[in-house]
């Protein structure tokens, strides 16, 4: 059994990618988490940027460890922090098995927020 048991989609918009990046690699996640681009027009340009991945459940907890925790955080990287989690939205579903799960995740974030994912400009 693995232990990537949950699947997690997020959005950041593009002006806090560097610091959620920065947090999530902080938390033992990876430095580009926030890769894919998005925003309201399939041509750009790009307003936020998402993740779909599949998850331990660590990673849920240490999100709500960090939302919990951040009074304990003080001066600069409180704000920064408080900041970030104020406009990066992630959503969390148990891993159904298959590869369209982080996917159908997302799809539903994106939908909420008026996204849709930006073709890669080396795309025909």
């Amino acid at each position: 059994m693995t232990a990537y048991t949950l699947t997690v989609a997020g959005i950041c918009p593009v002006a806090h990618r560097d610091a959620a990046n920065r947090m999530l690699a902080g938390m033992q996640h990876g430095p580009a988490n926030f890769s894919v681009e998005a925003g309201p027009d399939p041509d750009g340009p790009a307003t936020h940027l998402v993740l779909a991945a599949p998850a331990m459940l660590s990673f849920a907890e240490d999100l709500a460890y960090i939302e919990a925790g951040i009074d304990g955080i003080e001066g600069e990287e409180q704000a920064s922090i408080a900041e970030v989690l104020a406009q990066v939205k992630f959503a969390f579903a148990p891993r159904a098995g298959h590869a369209d799960t982080g996917q159908e995740l997302l799809a539903g974030l994106m939908g909420e927020a008026g996204l849709v994912q930006i073709a890669p400009s080396d795309a025909p």
